[in-house]
């Protein structure tokens, strides 16, 4: 593998981590740091199981937590918006959100968007990548984050086959 993708450090955002129910994405975790990868594990919410399954043991990334509620924690969420506020995309970034807001109004996209200002701020990533584009809580928190920062965010599906879209800053 060549050495600029082993220094590259990858986020992985996850709707949550552990959990017992997504083996697939720990898998996929786990044999990218057997390849040598540098990751890290962004989580949508906190864990709500007690059991670990030992391939979450065997994993060495390191976890953070965003902001499950942005009430939890409003001056982390505020930090991030200020910070996302004085990057180039900001404003096309805030256009897509009421865009979505206007057709879908619900408090999830507002949760959404605060939890991808807080990764934005604080990654120490140039990639993110979601496991399970089926989900529209992964991607709706990491792809604000092509908009207006400078790395890219993939996504990929369960089934391998069905293919992986990639978006990047233009």
């Amino acid at each position: 593998m060549p050495a600029s993708m082993t220094n590259r450090r990858i986020a992985v955002v996850a709707k949550g981590y552990p959990r017992l129910s997504e083996t697939f994405i720990a898998q996929e975790i786990l044999a990218l740091e057997q390849r040598g990868l540098n990751l890290e594990i962004w989580s949508l919410r906190h864990p709500t199981e007690r059991a670990v399954h030992p391939m979450h043991k065997a994993i060495t990334a390191r976890v953070s937590y965003l902001p499950e509620y942005l009430y939890e924690e409003p001056m982390r969420v505020l930090r991030g918006a200020l910070w996302s506020l004085r990057q180039k995309g900001f404003g096309r970034t805030i256009k897509a959100f009421w865009r979505d807001l206007k057709r879908d109004f619900t408090a999830n996209r507002v949760r959404r968007l605060g939890q991808a200002f807080a990764m934005a701020r604080e990654r120490g990533s140039s990639h993110f990548t979601t496991g399970g584009v089926h989900s529209s809580l992964n991607t709706r928190s990491a792809c604000p984050l092509a908009k207006f920062s400078a790395f890219t965010v993939s996504m990929t599906q369960r089934r391998s086959a069905m293919g992986t879209a990639r978006f990047t800053r233009s």
